[in-house]
Protein backbone atom coordinates (compact mmCIF):
# COMPACT_ATOMS: atom_id res chain seq x y z
CA UNK A 1 0.00 0.00 0.00
CA UNK A 2 1.34 3.28 -0.84
CA UNK A 3 2.97 6.05 1.91
CA UNK A 4 -0.05 8.25 3.06
CA UNK A 5 0.92 11.79 3.21
CA UNK A 6 0.03 15.06 4.40
CA UNK A 7 0.53 18.16 2.16
CA UNK A 8 1.88 21.45 4.30
CA UNK A 9 1.60 24.77 3.12
CA UNK A 10 1.22 28.20 4.53
CA UNK A 11 -2.24 29.56 4.71
CA UNK A 12 -3.01 32.01 6.51
CA UNK A 13 -1.95 35.71 4.41
CA UNK A 14 -2.40 34.16 1.54
CA UNK A 15 -4.33 34.50 -1.20
CA UNK A 16 -6.87 32.22 -1.50
CA UNK A 17 -5.13 30.74 1.65
CA UNK A 18 -3.05 28.78 -0.40
CA UNK A 19 -5.85 26.60 -1.77
CA UNK A 20 -4.95 26.10 -5.43
CA UNK A 21 -1.25 25.46 -4.48
CA UNK A 22 -2.08 22.81 -1.76
CA UNK A 23 -4.95 21.28 -4.42
CA UNK A 24 -2.11 21.07 -7.06
CA UNK A 25 0.60 19.44 -4.86
CA UNK A 26 -2.26 16.91 -3.74
CA UNK A 27 -3.15 16.18 -7.20
CA UNK A 28 0.22 15.40 -8.59
CA UNK A 29 1.28 13.37 -5.47
CA UNK A 30 -1.47 11.12 -6.21
CA UNK A 31 -0.93 11.18 -9.91
CA UNK A 32 2.56 9.36 -8.42
CA UNK A 33 0.96 6.79 -6.64
CA UNK A 34 0.85 8.16 -2.93
CA UNK A 35 -2.46 8.43 -0.72
CA UNK A 36 -3.04 12.33 -0.25
CA UNK A 37 -4.61 14.52 2.90
CA UNK A 38 -4.59 17.75 2.75
CA UNK A 39 -5.42 20.80 5.44
CA UNK A 40 -8.24 21.76 3.38
CA UNK A 41 -10.05 17.97 3.37
CA UNK A 42 -11.62 18.62 6.82
CA UNK A 43 -13.11 22.30 5.90
CA UNK A 44 -16.62 22.63 6.00
CA UNK A 45 -17.67 23.32 2.37
CA UNK A 46 -18.71 27.21 3.41
CA UNK A 47 -15.15 27.81 4.91
CA UNK A 48 -13.97 26.51 1.18
CA UNK A 49 -15.87 28.80 -0.72
CA UNK A 50 -14.76 31.66 1.51
CA UNK A 51 -11.40 30.93 1.72
CA UNK A 52 -11.62 30.45 -1.87
CA UNK A 53 -13.20 34.45 -2.21
CA UNK A 54 -10.30 35.18 -0.22
CA UNK A 55 -7.59 37.87 -1.56
CA UNK A 56 -5.75 38.34 1.08
CA UNK A 57 -5.93 34.93 3.51
CA UNK A 58 -7.28 37.06 6.49
CA UNK A 59 -9.46 34.72 9.13
CA UNK A 60 -11.42 38.13 9.07
CA UNK A 61 -12.58 36.39 5.08
CA UNK A 62 -13.91 32.80 7.25
CA UNK A 63 -17.27 32.46 8.42
CA UNK A 64 -18.02 32.99 12.12
CA UNK A 65 -17.17 29.77 14.72
CA UNK A 66 -14.14 28.41 12.25
CA UNK A 67 -11.52 29.22 14.89
CA UNK A 68 -7.89 28.28 14.80
CA UNK A 69 -7.84 26.12 18.33
CA UNK A 70 -10.02 23.57 16.29
CA UNK A 71 -8.57 23.68 13.20
CA UNK A 72 -4.93 23.45 14.92
CA UNK A 73 -6.29 19.74 16.88
CA UNK A 74 -7.67 18.74 13.62
CA UNK A 75 -4.17 19.31 12.07
CA UNK A 76 -2.05 17.68 14.84
CA UNK A 77 -4.49 14.66 14.19
CA UNK A 78 -4.30 14.21 11.09
CA UNK A 79 -0.46 14.65 11.74
CA UNK A 80 -0.46 11.58 13.73
CA UNK A 81 -2.15 9.34 10.96
CA UNK A 82 -0.30 9.54 7.89
CA UNK A 83 3.22 8.05 7.16
CA UNK A 84 5.17 11.54 6.01
CA UNK A 85 4.36 15.32 5.38
CA UNK A 86 5.11 16.64 1.79
CA UNK A 87 6.31 20.71 2.19
CA UNK A 88 4.83 23.37 0.09
CA UNK A 89 7.30 26.72 -0.22
CA UNK A 90 6.69 29.17 2.60
CA UNK A 91 6.50 26.16 5.24
CA UNK A 92 9.49 27.79 7.51
CA UNK A 93 7.70 31.05 7.54
CA UNK A 94 4.51 29.56 8.80
CA UNK A 95 3.62 29.02 12.62
CA UNK A 96 1.27 26.56 12.03
CA UNK A 97 3.17 25.01 9.75
CA UNK A 98 6.41 24.22 11.99
CA UNK A 99 3.70 22.96 14.49
CA UNK A 100 2.84 20.75 12.31
CA UNK A 101 6.55 19.45 10.95
CA UNK A 102 7.90 19.40 14.56
CA UNK A 103 5.15 16.69 15.88
CA UNK A 104 5.87 14.87 12.76
CA UNK A 105 9.80 15.02 13.75
CA UNK A 106 9.18 13.94 17.12
CA UNK A 107 7.16 11.10 15.94
CA UNK A 108 10.05 10.13 13.49
CA UNK A 109 8.15 10.46 10.32
CA UNK A 110 9.51 11.89 7.13
CA UNK A 111 9.18 15.15 6.05
CA UNK A 112 10.54 16.39 2.99
CA UNK A 113 9.57 18.98 0.07
CA UNK A 114 6.51 17.53 -2.39
CA UNK A 115 9.25 17.54 -5.21
CA UNK A 116 11.18 15.11 -2.76
CA UNK A 117 8.69 12.90 -3.05
CA UNK A 118 7.33 12.79 -6.81
CA UNK A 119 11.22 12.43 -7.58
CA UNK A 120 11.60 9.41 -5.31
CA UNK A 121 8.20 7.34 -5.20
CA UNK A 122 9.71 4.82 -7.77
CA UNK A 123 13.45 3.78 -5.26
CA UNK A 124 10.67 4.00 -2.17
CA UNK A 125 7.98 1.42 -3.33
Amino acid sequence: MSALLYVVAPMSGIRHFNYPAITAAGEALEEAGYRVVTPIDEDPPDVRRAALDSLTGSWDDLPPGFELPEVIRINVETVLKVDGLALLPGTELSRGSRMEIAVAERLSLPVAPVEWWLATYEVRT
